[in-house]
Parts: C-alpha cells; sequence; structure tokens
C-alpha cells in the first residue's frame, strides 16, 4: 500500500504565485487556501482510467475539453 496523502507548494500558473497544496488519502491535490482541487476534474469516461486521484492521461479526451472551455 503506497502513502498517497502529502503536502507541499506548486507553482499555480494561472495566477503566477507559489501556492500551498494538500493531499488526503484519496490522492486528490487540492490548494489550501480553498480546498478546490488544483487539477481539472475528469470523468474517465474516455480514457477508462478510473485510478484514484487527478487525471494524468495525456490522452484523454475528457480532460482536453475540460481545459479547451476553460481556456487552457
Amino acid at each position: 500500500m503506497a502513502i498517497t496523502a502529502g503536502f507541499g507548494l506548486q507553482m499555480d500558473l494561472k495566477r503566477g504565485t507559489m501556492r500551498r497544496w494538500y493531499s488526503k488519502l484519496d490522492g486528490v491535490k487540492r490548494w489550501a487556501d480553498n480546498d478546490q482541487p488544483c487539477e481539472p476534474p475528469c470523468d474517465r469516461g474516455a480514457c477508462k482510467d478510473f485510478s484514484p486521484g487527478p487525471c494524468d492521461n495525456p490522452d484523454c479526451a475528457a480532460r482536453a475539453a475540460i481545459n479547451n472551455a476553460n481556456g487552457q
């Protein structure tokens, strides 16, 4: 069993500043100041990747659609 909880600093490219993040045992990295996920949500339906945590599949069509909708 791997430990997936943690904390640290990450550059927020939207704000241009360093921000604190944390993750619990679910593996989702969240910003410490507002509890929002650091990564956009993914429904995992397009790539069938149902692993815990944020979607890290670069070919995920659902993630690409979310990024396009958010202007990323």
